[in-house]
This record gives C-alpha cells, sequence and structure tokens, in this order.
C-alpha cells in the first residue's frame, strides 16, 4: 500500500496574531479587516471555520470556536446600546451658579452659590424602529410603495386649490 504525502505548508496558529483577531472580532470588525490587521492568511482561516481544510489540531478548532464567540459577544454589545437607546437611559447635567466674592486679600473670586442636578430621559425612538425593522421584517420593514395607476389615477381636480 502506497503512503501519501500531504502537501501544503503545515498548519500552524500564531496565538498573539489569533489574539489579536479575536480582540477585534469582539469590538466589532469584520473578520476581514481583523485578519488584514493581524497578518493572517483570510483564506486559510475561511477553510477553518468552514471545515473544507483538516482541523487534525485542537488548537486550530478552539481558535474557531472562539471566533464564533467573539462574532457573538460583538453583537449582544451592540443590541445593547440600541436597545438602551430604544428604552431610554438617564443623563445628568449639574447646574451651578456662581457670585465673584471678595476674598480676605481683597481679590475677587467666583464663589459657588447654588448648585442643581438634572436628570433626563432620553429615548431614540429609530433605535427602537431599527431593532423592529430588522428583527420582524415580516412587518416592520421598509416596503416600496405599490401604486395601481389605473385604481389610483389623480386629477387636478382632486389636488386642493392652493397646490397648483
Amino acid at each position: 500500500m502506497a503512503k501519501t504525502t500531504k502537501t501544503g505548508r503545515p498548519i500552524s496558529l500564531d496565538s498573539v496574531k489569533a489574539n489579536q483577531v479575536i480582540e477585534l472580532l469582539k469590538s466589532g470588525h469584520y473578520m476581514q479587516t481583523a485578519l488584514e490587521v493581524a497578518g493572517m492568511p483570510r483564506s486559510t482561516v475561511y477553510a477553518w471555520m468552514n471545515g473544507t481544510r483538516a482541523q487534525n489540531s485542537r488548537k486550530i478548532q478552539d481558535f474557531v470556536d472562539t471566533i464564533k464567540k467573539a462574532n457573538a459577544e460583538a453583537e449582544q454589545a451592540l443590541v445593547q446600546v440600541v436597545r438602551t437607546a430604544a428604552l431610554g437611559y438617564t443623563v445628568e447635567r449639574v447646574k451651578q451658579k456662581f457670585v465673584n466674592q471678595q476674598n480676605e486679600q481683597g481679590e475677587w473670586v467666583p464663589v459657588m452659590v447654588e448648585q442643581e442636578i438634572i436628570r433626563e430621559t432620553k429615548r431614540d425612538w429609530q433605535a427602537a424602529m431599527t431593532i423592529l425593522e430588522r428583527r420582524w421584517p415580516d412587518r416592520w420593514g421598509r416596503r416600496p410603495p405599490t401604486i395601481n395607476h389605473e385604481e389610483n389615477e389623480v386629477t387636478s381636480e382632486d389636488l386642493p386649490e392652493d397646490f397648483l
């Protein structure tokens, strides 16, 4: 029986580059960008992720699993930001009133006479709409307008007088 020999470079994974990719993915970068910054070959990593290249190394499989986890964590963090904006968050401002008073040396110095903490709730309806559009596109997604020209024919008589 003839022995088969493996071709190509041996599979190796640089842990420094791998950690850099993971951190970039966690912060929301695209896979391609993270790989380019770290200097890892895109085709190799995608082959590892798709299972088209032999994954005889536990280290490689752990890296692939960590990539998936990092992407999920980034998504979760960004969804939380949008959700917080949609549901509302509290902003505190401090309002201070100063008057100038003369000190013992005869110098005029500002002295705070009043301080007020103002709390406001901020909401962003567009963030909520974004979640709705993306999560349930059938119900909340943007639809192109549909016009039946035969039934919805508009004449100048239908328009308000000040329109023309």
